[in-house]
């Protein structure tokens, strides 16, 4: 059996950006993820058979305290990264959006998406 994890939007205060502006300060980055993961067999209601997405949540927390990174891609590209070594998960997609940068745009961002086609009709369930 398979499930779809997610994570959404999780507020993060990264270094980020191209501009000069964009150096001095921390920047709003919302980050998003879900993933395709194969569940273990083991009963129902074991917590041994699912995955643990505090990893995921404490990768990102990590990544926000490292250094100045120029680009949104690149910030969804090592989150995407780390999900694909995580062994039970098949497919997923990574989404980095900046909330504060237009007034009239609800966000600019990034997205990255993988996995085989099973995976990839999971996540089109999967909340966006």
């Amino acid at each position: 059996m398979k499930y779809v994890l997610f994570l959404s939007e999780l507020a993060v205060p990264v270094r980020i950006g191209l501009h000069d502006f964009e150096k001095a300060a921390p920047q709003r980055l919302l980050i998003s993820a879900a993933l395709v993961v194969a569940a273990e067999h083991g009963g129902p209601d074991n917590p041994a058979a699912v995955y643990d997405y505090d990893g995921l949540r404490n990768f990102v927390l990590a990544l926000s305290e490292s250094e100045h990174i120029a680009l949104q891609e690149t910030v969804c590209a090592r989150i995407a990264d780390y999900c694909r070594t995580l062994p039970a998960v098949s497919g997923g997609w990574v989404r980095t959006a900046k909330p504060d940068v237009y007034p009239d745009a609800r966000a600019v961002g990034c997205q990255i998406a993988w996995g085989d086609a099973e995976a990839q009709t999971m996540l089109a369930l999967a909340p966006h």
